[in-house]
C-alpha cells in the first residue's frame, strides 16, 4: 500500500424537485444571462466520525472531483438558486452548517418560488477502486399558499404579510432540523385577485404550524381588511394551501387599537377556514 495513495472521487449531486413541480429549476446551465435565476452546488467532504470539513467546493454544475486519501468519509450537499453567473451567497449564509440562515430580515424574499434550499449527505468509502459517489439533495423547505374564499368590496392597494413570532429562519445542515426562528418580519406585495401570498420556509420532517399576520390596503394606504393569526401546519417537502376569508374580516389588535377601524367593512366572527395539506 502506497502511504500518501490519493484517489479522484466524482461526486454527482443531483436535485429531488418532486414536491416541487411548479418551480422552474434550470440544471447545469451556467451561461444563463445575468438575473435568471439557476441552482447553485456546495459540497464539503469529512471524514466519517468528524464535523469539520476537509474539502469543500462550489459550482454552477452537478458534478465535483475530489482527490481523497483511503478511508470513510461522508459528503454534504447543499443546493440553492443565485442570480446567473452568480455563485456566492444569495439567499442563505452558508458559511456555518449549523445555521444556514437566511439572508436579510430586514429585506425579507416573501412571496418567491426561487428561495428554495435543497440538502441531504451520503456515507462512502475510498478505496483504490473508488465508484462515482451520488447525493439527492431534497427539499428543506414547506410552502404554503393563502388563497382567499371571499372578495374585496374595495379597492386593495397592496397586502402586507407579517410573521410575529416565530418564523424558521435557518437550519442545521447536518441534522436538517429548524436551528433559529425570527420574530416581527414582514413583507407586501400587489394585489392578485383570490391569490394572497406564497412563501417558503423551513421546515421539519414533523408538522410545524406557522402564525401569518395578514393586513389588507387600500389605494389610499388605509386598512381594510386584516386577518390577525392565520395558523398554517407545514412539512417539509410539503405544499399547503390555506383557504381563508381574508377581504372581509377586520379583527381587531389589542397591540395597537389605533389602526382604522376599516371603513365600512363587516367583521364576520363565524368564518370558516379550510386547511389542505399536500404532502
Amino acid at each position: 500500500m502506497v502511504d500518501d495513495y490519493k484517489a479522484d472521487v466524482k461526486l454527482n449531486v443531483s436535485v429531488d424537485k418532486t414536491m416541487f413541480s411548479h418551480a422552474d429549476i434550470v440544471v447545469d446551465n451556467p451561461e444563463t444571462r445575468a438575473g435568471v435565476m439557476q441552482l447553485r452546488y456546495n459540497a464539503w467532504i469529512f471524514k466519517e466520525d468528524d464535523a469539520t470539513p476537509i474539502a469543500h467546493a462550489s459550482s454552477l454544475y452537478s458534478n465535483f472531483s475530489f482527490s481523497l486519501p483511503l478511508g470513510k468519509y461522508r459528503a454534504l450537499a447543499w443546493v440553492d438558486y443565485v442570480p446567473g453567473g452568480i455563485q456566492k451567497d444569495f439567499y442563505f449564509f452558508t458559511d456555518d452548517l449549523t445555521e444556514m440562515l437566511l439572508m436579510d430580515k430586514a429585506g425579507y424574499s416573501g412571496n418567491d418560488n426561487n428561495k428554495m434550499a435543497f440538502c441531504n449527505e451520503t456515507h462512502f468509502t475510498v478505496s483504490y477502486r473508488t465508484p462515482e459517489v451520488f447525493v439527492s439533495a431534497v427539499p428543506q423547505m414547506a410552502q404554503y399558499r393563502i388563497i382567499a374564499n371571499d372578495s374585496p368590496s374595495f379597492d386593495v392597494g397592496y397586502i402586507r404579510i407579517s410573521y410575529p413570532e416565530n418564523v424558521p429562519a435557518a437550519l442545521n445542515a447536518f441534522t436538517r432540523e429548524v436551528s433559529y426562528c425570527w420574530s416581527g418580519v414582514s413583507y407586501q406585495h400587489s394585489y392578485d385577485g383570490n391569490f394572497v401570498t406564497t412563501d417558503n420556509v423551513f421546515a421539519n420532517d414533523d408538522e410545524y404550524k406557522v402564525a401569518v399576520k395578514v393586513e389588507v390596503f387600500d389605494l389610499d394606504g388605509k386598512l381594510r381588511a386584516r386577518r390577525l393569526n392565520v395558523s398554517i401546519p407545514v412539512r417539509k417537502g410539503g405544499i399547503t394551501l390555506a383557504r381563508a376569508n381574508i377581504f372581509s374580516i377586520l379583527e381587531e389588535d389589542p397591540d395597537d387599537p389605533k389602526e382604522p377601524s376599516g371603513g365600512g367593512v363587516g367583521i364576520d366572527p363565524d368564518f370558516d377556514d379550510t386547511f389542505e395539506i399536500i404532502i
